[in-house]
């Protein structure tokens, strides 16, 4: 398995070399395909403890692109602060205690493809 990473789309080449034999050079052609980038929005949300200020106490964030499935990485004091819900392309957070935390977003692409989301609970 060769991989080869582009950094522009065009020919290039490359030298093929073993211990027994002279080295080959052959040309390859390099196309790049885009990715589908992954998105995720919102990916900064603040979230409130009650809702006797008739603030938002809960946020949903969508996930969309990239490859599927989806992982969810929340940092070591999400639970501490916040109530993260991973149902599928959704996260839903409600807010726990005050304080910051965060939660990572990646998709199943290689190289994956990573958003982290703040959360702030006030």
């Amino acid at each position: 398995t060769l991989t080869i990473t582009g950094i522009a789309a065009g020919e290039t080449a490359i030298m093929i070399k073993d211990s027994s034999n002279p080295p080959i050079i052959t040309s390859v052609n390099i196309s790049i395909t885009p990715l589908n980038p992954l998105i995720v929005v919102p990916n900064n949300v603040v979230v409130y403890r009650s809702s006797g200020s008739g603030q938002m106490t809960s946020a949903t964030v969508r996930i969309s692109g990239g490859k599927t499935p989806y992982i969810f990485t929340p940092a070591t004091n999400t639970a501490e602060t916040a109530n993260v819900q991973f149902l599928d392309t959704v996260l839903i957070i409600s807010g726990v205690a005050s304080g910051i935390t965060s939660v990572v977003v990646q998709d199943s692409s290689t190289p994956p493809q990573t958003v982290p989301v703040q959360i702030t609970v006030n």
